[in-house]
């Protein structure tokens, strides 16, 4: 799906579903901007990228076949980025609620391109935004840049609230008395911040290096939007650097819970068979092919001395127990 949008500073108004026409002529025009949109887009649409852009073959071929790692490349006339975005499914189990998600984004004097397979979330918002007014698009391709790129930021910070309450009712939930069941829920939280760690790092780095000012795209005011930026992705990669130790403190928890859980069932169980000794001896000698003293095994009168005998050691035992506080 290819949604354009270009905004004309004579009218003040942003158009909506370019043509091909349109788009060559939005190009010739130093004062419009023009933003391409490409959502799972076709081969038509990456036509586009080779006449009328004429783009490098090379970063045309990262576009049709992503998984790339974040770069900028910069070819004088334009920029490259290759950034990554992340949604989180709160409804989906936990080991299947992160999705990484590629958005290769073409920057030139006068328009902006993206390209992404599926949902973007940055993507849609700032979409709906154009459709509304024009204050996205009225201040240049590098605002334009940046709100996109802004935008991602913010929702690594409502995923990072988002894990940071999950963490903190799974903690609840620990402390409570856990349940072995929760160890893949913990596993799974930390394998989502291990992968947002991944996806952060490198984008921390790639905006460090691009506020240096050596992009010519990028320069004189806008160097200081993009700073802000750098600041944002600093930021949340302390934030998740702090979620993953937060899970490391909730697998450490979770097993010390388990580990009391299990003495307190092995006390109990040492307890039972202590006080099962006593009574397992006196069976067994009773159970021995000899003659007792006073007929003991040939009455029934004897049956339940043994018995009473069973009970009272029993019983003594318990309040043994009880006074060591085991039980």
């Amino acid at each position: 799906m290819r949604t354009t949008f270009l905004y004309d500073p004579a009218t003040g108004q942003v158009k909506e579903g370019l043509t091909l026409a349109e788009i060559e002529e939005a190009l010739k025009d130093p004062q419009k901007l023009l933003w391409i949109d490409m959502e799972d887009p076709a081969a038509e649409d990456y036509s586009l990228l080779d006449d009328p852009f004429r783009f490098h073959p090379l970063l045309i071929a990262d576009c049709i076949t992503p998984q790339n790692l974040p770069k900028c490349d910069d070819m004088d006339e334009y920029i490259f980025l290759v950034l990554h975005s992340v949604y989180y499914y709160v409804t989906k189990r936990e080991e299947e609620a992160l999705n990484i998600r590629e958005i290769d984004i073409f920057a030139g004097p006068n328009y902006i391109l993206t390209i992404h397979q599926g949902h973007i979330k940055t993507v849609t918002v700032n979409r709906e935004v154009c459709r509304k007014s024009a204050k996205l698009m009225n201040h240049g391709a590098s605002t334009l840049l940046y709100r996109l790129l802004d935008t991602m930021v913010n929702n690594y910070m409502d995923i990072i609230n988002t894990l940071t309450d999950r963490m903190d009712t799974l903690e609840d939930e620990i402390l409570a008395g856990g349940r072995p069941v929760m160890l893949p829920r913990i596993l799974s939280m930390k394998k989502n911040v291990m992968t947002m760690r991944k996806v952060l790092l490198p984008q921390t780095e790639l905006f460090y290096q691009i506020c240096q000012g050596k992009i010519s795209f990028i320069s004189g005011d806008a160097i200081m939007y993009f700073k802000d930026i750098y600041n944002h992705f600093s930021r949340v990669s302390d934030l998740v650097g702090g979620l993953r130790e937060m899970g490391q403190s909730l697998l450490e928890a979770h097993h010390s819970t388990q580990t009391s859980r299990l003495n307190t069932v092995m006390k109990i169980l040492t307890v039972i068979m202590t006080i099962m000794m006593p009574m397992t001896l006196i069976a067994g000698i009773g159970g021995m092919n000899v003659k007792f003293p006073l007929a003991l095994r040939e009455t029934i009168e004897g049956f339940w001395i043994l018995m009473g005998i069973m009970a009272v050691g029993g019983f003594l035992l318990i309040l043994w127990f009880r006074k060591i506080r085991l039980l």
